[in-house]
């Protein structure tokens, strides 16, 4: 069956959840979007809305959007170090450009907005320990930043907002599963501390902001067991743990993203025998419903998780191992694909957050 049940759970049907937990946090069932037309016009038409509130009109830094048109890009970086840039406008591409050409010892673990510019950035890391920001306005690199360095036995997990201020801060994981928080102020460091110890087989599945506080948040997942925890974060805090259920092992959590665009992250699972997708809407850490998507070969990998047409619903890019790209655009269980292009083998999509394509 592609929905595999079991006596823990359903992965596409999700637990029974609480009515009184539908409620996006913050508002109230009286709400009047999408029904008051000042909560979504767009007068321009250019896909972000007249309306000020950052939550609905995408005022707010988009994950992989180099530009601040509200749509992500496409950074590719190529084995000998080269950075190319694709902007986009859904699966169009608007323009591609040069971005630079660090050396080939240097990889990109994370971009996200540390400037607070609602632009995204560029965090290289080196095999030494070495870290240096590249500070973004579209394909320009505006400065560079040496951030330091750590010992070679910790490795980047993403970079997200945890403190609420609009800039990225970046986590790190060491090999015994320790994982610390910088907080970051573009190119300064403010501080570091330890988030919490996460030993094999508990993996950071994904970083996003689940209950919709405008903090980034931690989803934890044991590959051993199929438990899924969440962490919800205040900086380097944990404010709440809470188990959001156990999965059979066949399936991982792959990505996640706000599928159906009410604010909240959701989780993207991949089955790692055949290829197939399922998504859970969430609602912080309780799972609303889930559904299947699709069945994609293994030959293709889950590029970027992101929101590319700028309708605040997060679309998934998927790169196959000839280079060639194609992109789901996505509402709730309903999909849009498109062929975007074809590269070389050579070039690989830069993920913008936590992905896992190890199957």
């Amino acid at each position: 069956a592609v929905c595999v049940s079991s006596a823990r759970t359903d992965l596409c049907r999700g637990p029974v959840v609480p009515t009184n937990r539908l409620v996006r946090r913050g508002s109230t069932a009286t709400d009047a979007f999408p029904l008051d037309p000042t909560e979504w016009a767009d007068a321009d038409g250019d896909g972000i809305g007249d309306n000020t509130d950052p939550d609905i009109n995408g005022t707010a830094y988009k994950r992989a959007d180099f530009s601040r048109d509200g749509r992500a890009d496409i950074l590719f970086h190529r084995n000998d170090g080269l950075l190319v840039m694709w902007t986009m406008n859904g699966s169009a591409r608007i323009s591609g450009s040069l971005v630079g050409y660090p050396p080939p010892v240097w990889q990109i673990p994370a971009v996200g907005d540390f400037g607070g510019d609602r632009k995204a950035d560029i965090l290289l890391f080196k095999d030494s320990g070495q870290l240096t920001l590249w500070e973004m306005d579209a394909d320009q690199v505006l400065r560079k930043s040496q951030l330091g360095a750590v010992f070679p036995a910790w490795r980047v997990v993403g970079a997200a907002d945890f403190g609420g201020d609009g800039k990225a801060d970046i986590v790190f994981r060491r090999n015994d599963g320790l994982a610390v928080l910088w907080e970051m102020d573009g190119g300064t460091r403010l501080g570091g501390n330890i988030i919490g110890i996460f030993p094999a087989p508990d993996r950071i599945a994904s970083i996003g902001d689940f209950n919709a506080d405008g903090k980034a948040d931690i989803l934890l997942h044991n590959v051993a067991t199929g438990r899924i925890d969440l962490l919800e974060m205040n900086g380097h805090r944990i404010t709440w743990r809470s188990v959001v259920s156990t999965v059979p092992t066949v399936w991982l959590v792959t990505g996640t993203g706000d599928f159906n665009g009410d604010g909240f992250e959701d989780i993207l699972f991949r089955r790692r025998d055949s290829g197939q997708l399922a998504i859970w809407e969430m609602n912080g850490p309780v799972p609303v419903k889930g559904y299947r998507i699709g069945l994609v070969f293994l030959s293709w990998k889950i590029a970027i998780v992101a929101d590319f047409g700028g309708d605040g619903k997060a679309d998934i890019l998927f790169q196959r191992d000839t280079g060639h790209l194609v992109m789901w655009e996505m509402n709730s269980a309903q999909k849009s694909g498109s062929s975007v292009g074809a590269t070389k083998p050579t070039w690989a999509v830069i993920q913008p957050s936590v992905i896992d394509n190890s199957f």
